[in-house]
């Protein structure tokens, strides 16, 4: 079973049921309605600290618009994941107002673990196993405070006139490198699409990016039945949260990593894989 911890968090997404598997098709390929104008970027050394300013302002919805869509499907698939983060953002003020005392230990105890290895093992488990009630405890209290802690260890290094690389305490982002390219929208984070690993598990027909977007979709709703859950005061605490989202997420998301599993396979006994 342990490989399908290391699927499920490299997708990020979860479905509740067949049913929702189906809505999220339909929603997740909807045009979507929008009601503030895409940032733009002109000046590279800007874009982290546009990043780190959404996350201050309470607007983490908006770190999907800095990544440079290579697809419409893609691009539906990141403005769902805005959703999803605003959905964090909204889930973790709910679990702050309802255990301050609680919540205050899990981030100082996350913002500890941030700059040492603890927390970089505990989400390489996480990633192989799934995650234990106690890392997603802290992710809950608080998912942006890692990001304000590694402010002053991010920089941009110049690699070319319309490519930057961005660097972590000096090194490539990690540890494969990642770039910030201009694109005719402005600057955007460009994703490794050229690394074979990759390439390999990301979407590359229709039918992959609905599954995934379908999983993101459903994700967001998980998140934002579990903050109804916290402010009504149907969890106890963090465990409690940590437990419910497991419950809510665990048996639909096995099901969209066996359809999306089945899918990558048969392009990639096709030939497909590019």
């Amino acid at each position: 079973m342990a490989k399908r911890g290391d699927t499920i968090w490299m997708l990020g997404g979860g479905l509740i049921g067949l049913a929702a598997l189906v809505a999220g098709v339909v929603m997740s390929l909807r045009p979507t309605v929008e009601t503030e104008a895409v940032v733009r970027v002109d000046d590279p050394n800007d874009l982290i600290d546009l990043a780190w300013s959404f996350v201050e302002e309470g607007r983490p919805d908006r770190l999907p618009e800095l990544i440079h869509a290579e697809s419409p499907e893609m691009e539906a698939v990141l403005a769902r994941i805005g959703r999803l983060l605003d959905g964090m953002h909204e889930l973790a003020q709910a679990i702050q107002a309802r255990f301050p005392e609680e919540s205050m230990r899990l981030r100082e105890d996350a913002f500890a673990a941030a700059s040492g290895s603890s927390f970089a093992g505990q989400a390489r488990n996480a990633a192989r196993d799934g995650p234990d009630e106690q890392f997603l405890s802290k992710i809950f209290a608080d998912p942006f405070g890692w990001l304000r802690e590694a402010r002053d260890r991010v920089s941009v290094v110049y690699i070319a006139d319309d490519a930057r690389a961005v660097m972590f305490d000096d090194k490539p982002a990690f540890g494969v490198g990642l770039t910030i390219r201009e694109y005719d929208d402005g600057w955007r984070v460009a994703l490794p699409m050229s690394l074979p690993i990759v390439r390999r598990y990301m979407p590359q027909s229709r039918d992959e990016w609905t599954i995934v977007a379908s999983m993101v979709t459903v994700l967001e709703n998980a998140v934002r039945d579990l903050a109804d859950d916290v402010e009504s005061g149907r969890v106890r605490n963090l465990s409690d949260a940590a437990r419910a989202a497991g419950e809510k997420a665990w048996a639909p998301l096995v099901m969209t990593i066996v359809a999306y599993q089945r899918v990558m396979q048969m392009r990639i006994s096709e030939g497909q894989v590019r």
